[in-house]
């Protein structure tokens, strides 16, 4: 399973930019952009929103599923149980972490989580609490 950085790369790649134009798209220094892809610094939001925008797949760089994949996956009926263990992991971790979500967050990224979960069939906690980092 790819990291996110990996997937960041990988992302960058497929849009046909170097890290120094990723650099300049998102104001961030080419050592950020490198710690990114090597995983050892995760994006923030703002950074995340701005490549959004030129087109990288946000979905795919936090969860590893690409949008079209989420988009089909939609129709799907909620898995209730899931959704449940999503919710108090994701409680758990804020709570371990000492760290808060607002509400629309935290519902964006339980929605993010439950696509990416669904279709792997496990919870994966180091997802949720890279995601809480993310989005916090």
């Amino acid at each position: 399973m790819q990291t996110i950085g990996e997937r960041l790369k990988s992302e960058r790649d497929r849009l046909g930019l170097s890290q120094l134009e990723m650099c300049a798209l998102t104001g961030v220094s080419r050592k950020t952009q490198f710690n990114y892809e090597n995983g050892e610094r995760f994006p923030d939001a703002l950074y995340l929103e701005t490549l959004m925008k030129k087109g990288l797949d946000v979905l795919y760089v936090l969860s590893g599923d690409r949008m079209e994949e989420a988009h089909a996956a939609s129709t799907t009926p909620i898995d209730e149980e899931l959704l449940s263990q999503i919710i108090e992991g994701m409680e758990l971790l804020l709570t371990k972490m000492h760290k808060s979500l607002s509400a629309g967050k935290k519902a964006r990224a339980i929605v993010m989580l439950y696509r990416s979960f669904s279709s792997q069939q496990h919870i994966d906690s180091d997802t949720i609490r890279q995601v809480i980092e993310l989005a916090a």
